[in-house]
């Protein structure tokens, strides 16, 4: 019972100071409207194409003229227009000159392509769309050969039906820049519960309370973990805030995994708050506490990527990897994006390990003190 009347009374302290909270509050939610409206192109994955324009002579036969027309007409509303070249106007120029992306000679004996280097992409769309109109020409002429009445069923549109189906094993699902800054700020803001925590049993000896504390019919595990629960309390609370708020207002995508999710954002909480707590006892100021955890908080979101999506490389690699914001980014982006679970779980376990070991140090270095 002493345990829970004392995170009551640490809940109750954290949530009487007004400016802690709004800037647990605030600051994430400026921050991703300010990263993901600025930066909102940098995370469009889909280019814009224009439409491709050609120019084509043809001398070829009959039906090979005929499919031909037939071809263009069918993929002018795709974007890529066909134009018959005019007389006296040189298509290799033209298309030198940048007034078309592709000139095509279309004869008997084949077809030739000649395209805009300025324009690869242009290029490249010309070249697949040709090859997909050679390879059924060439289909239509071999059935053609072999019996003509199929291939006028097939001409007609008999045989469209899908018989390939086409399955990505890369997910196109991606994080767009509101998404991507919802799920980083999130996870920045539950570490920085760690700034507080240095606060945690400081503050006690600070304004002499400790002694009140030690002479009450309380022990000091109950104090230790009494205010370890109510500042993991707070700090959920301010997190799940600004994941509802991120949701609903930014409409962010938080994936259909909300309890993993939940759970690690916890552990990312306990890593913090068992962070702050063993740099207090490290430290012999309160301000050498807060400078040296802002330094790690920042570091490890600048690292984490945080503010932009940070490539390791591989003389950075490592360094990137000891960032705990790290661990949390890829394990929320796995479990939104990939619903992939085994990231999120081994996250877990190693937020955990960690403030496990971080929470004994911090009891052995109370025990040695009188006091808290």
């Amino acid at each position: 019972m002493n345990i829970f009347n004392m995170a009551l009374k640490e809940i109750k302290t954290d949530f009487r100071d007004l400016r802690t909270l709004i800037f647990l509050l605030a600051f994430p939610v400026m921050l991703m409207l300010i990263l993901g409206t600025a930066l909102s192109s940098a995370f469009n994955s889909t280019p814009d194409v224009d439409d491709v324009h050609i120019v084509y002579q043809d001398t070829s036969n009959a039906d090979l003229s005929h499919a031909f027309r037939s071809f263009t007409d069918n993929v002018d509303d795709a974007g890529i227009h066909f134009t018959k070249i005019k007389d006296g106007i040189n298509g290799k120029t033209a298309v030198k000159e940048g007034d078309y992306d592709g000139y095509i000679q279309v004869t008997n004996s084949g077809i030739t392509v000649y395209e805009n280097e300025d324009n690869t992409l242009a290029g490249n769309i010309i070249e697949g769309t040709l090859h997909a109109f050679t390879d059924k020409y060439k289909v239509m002429a071999s059935i053609y050969s072999v019996s003509p009445d199929s291939a006028g069923e097939v001409a007609a549109g008999s045989g469209t039906a899908d018989y390939i189906k086409e399955t990505s094993l890369n997910a196109a699902k991606q994080p767009g820049a509101m998404d991507y800054y919802a799920l980083t700020m999130t996870a920045m803001i539950a570490f920085f519960g760690s700034i507080s925590a240095t606060s945690l049993i400081r503050s006690e000896r600070t304004l002499g309370t400790d002694a009140r504390l030690i002479a009450a019919p309380i022990t000091k595990a109950e104090i230790f973990t009494g205010k370890i629960l109510g500042s993991i309390v707070v700090s959920a609370l301010c997190t799940l805030v600004v994941v509802l708020f991120s949701k609903f207002l930014f409409h962010a995508d938080w994936g259909s995994h909300p309890l993993m999710i939940f759970l690690v954002l916890v552990s990312e909480i306990i890593l913090a708050t068992s962070l702050g707590l063993i740099v207090s006892y490290i430290t012999k100021t309160a301000a050498a506490s807060r400078a040296l955890i802002m330094v790690i908080v920042q570091l490890a979101a600048f690292f984490g990527g945080s503010f932009f999506e940070v490539n390791p490389t591989e003389g950075m690699s490592q360094l990137i990897n000891l960032s705990p914001l790290r661990w949390q980014n890829d394990a929320l982006i796995s479990l939104v994006y990939s619903n992939e679970l085994s990231t999120a779980v081994q996250t877990i376990l190693l937020n955990i390990s960690i403030a496990a070991l971080f929470l004994l140090g911090s009891i052995f270095a109370m025990r040695k003190r009188e006091g808290l």
